[in-house]
């Protein structure tokens, strides 16, 4: 299987250092703070990097939510929280993702806030399920569980390339619906928003020419064939798109930051003792512009 790795692609110039997550997939960026005044030119270098490479990594940063969501305007077009039960209550477009209050109490593991992680443990690509999905996320650690809660990521670009020529051009031509998972769950109160299914095609074009797989994993059926015809074709373009080489598996330390490009990227959060641990991220999004 033969894998198109990130040199042989020319990658952007820029002032920051990077080292490689993977041959496929990411870059450690070096020399990148986020703070409430961030600088056009690294804004530019960012965005390129986000576009090439598909996740980018950042150490030891502490964020505060204000500063997160002046980078993240900076690079685009800020979109709230789908869920607004789950957003920060000092800024309305931090999503609050695990089981530790505002207050920084633990929750339960029945409250719709713990409830609402599981739903991101199955492989998918951040608002697929909305007219126009998103573009990039950003995700900063805040507290982390001894293990588990692992974030893993896959090159739906590289897998795209490395298809047979026969599945390629199948599905080439093919779109599927792309159901919002929390549609109707009822939760101790909370009834997640009531979405209309949408549909997207199957391969996605990138602004830089290339293209990637475009798939759901929530129960959305191909055009054209039957719900256990179209379970079976995603699932295998599934155990495909997310083998090794296309993968990078990340294991959180407390002050990363992820940026990811969801228009070339799918990810899934690893489960973890929500009994025993606390998890907490905060996450802004951005809306996509190209389509």
């Amino acid at each position: 299987m033969s894998v198109t790795t990130q040199s042989q692609i020319s990658a952007p110039e820029t002032r920051f250092k990077t080292q490689p997550l993977t041959p496929a997939l990411g870059v450690v960026v070096e020399d990148f703070e986020f703070t409430e005044q961030p600088d056009p030119n690294d804004i530019r270098d960012l965005q390129a990097l986000a576009d090439h490479h598909l996740l980018l990594l950042f150490r030891d940063q502490s964020i505060s939510e204000t500063a997160q969501v002046a980078v993240s305007e900076a690079l685009g077009t800020l979109i709230p929280p789908v869920e607004p039960a789950f957003t920060s209550t000092t800024n309305p477009w931090i999503l609050r993702l695990g089981n530790v209050g505002m207050d920084g109490q633990t929750l339960e593991p029945d409250s719709p806030a713990t409830q609402f992680t599981y739903a991101p443990e199955r492989w998918h690509s951040d608002g697929s399920y909305k007219p126009v999905p998103n573009y990039l996320t950003i995700l900063h650690g805040l507290e982390l569980p001894p293990e588990g809660g692992q974030t893993w990521f896959s090159s739906m670009v590289a897998a795209f390339e490395a298809l047979p020529e026969e599945t390629r051009e199948r599905i080439g031509s093919l779109s599927m619906e792309h159901p919002y998972p929390n549609s109707g769950k009822t939760v101790a109160g909370w009834t997640g928003r009531e979405l209309e299914v949408q549909k997207h095609p199957m391969v996605r074009n990138l602004p830089g020419g290339q293209k990637a797989l475009f798939l759901s994993p929530f129960g959305g059926k191909v055009d054209g064939m039957s719900q256990e015809e179209s379970d079976k074709f995603v699932g295998e373009l599934y155990d495909f798109a997310t083998s090794g080489p296309f993968s990078y598996h990340h294991s959180w330390t407390l002050g990363d930051t992820l940026i990811w490009n969801n228009r070339g990227v799918i990810h899934t959060a690893r489960p973890w003792d929500r009994v025993r641990h606390r998890r907490l991220l905060q996450r802004t999004e951005l809306a996509d512009s190209h389509n």
